[in-house]
């Protein structure tokens, strides 16, 4: 077993975190996104057109089940 500091997302270590290879010893310490979860960035005359809004509707709905899949390992 490794000795060793990780700072990561949640979504991205949640099994290890849930499997105990991977500890949160401050769960209270976590950054929260001013964002939301998610950052998207685009061409302003693109940012309306059917698939740019589809994607960003896909976006926003996959951080929010992810964010919901780690809500038990955060104390806000």
């Amino acid at each position: 077993m490794g000795i060793g500091i990780v700072m990561a997302d949640l979504v991205l270590c949640r099994e290890e975190l849930e499997a105990g290879t991977l500890i949160a010893p401050f769960p209270d310490m976590v950054c929260h996104s001013p964002l939301d979860g998610i950052c998207l960035l685009g061409g302003a005359d693109k940012w309306h057109i059917p698939k740019v809004e589809a994607f960003k509707s896909w976006a926003h709905d996959t951080s929010e089940a992810d964010r919901a899949s780690v809500s038990h390992l955060m104390h806000d």
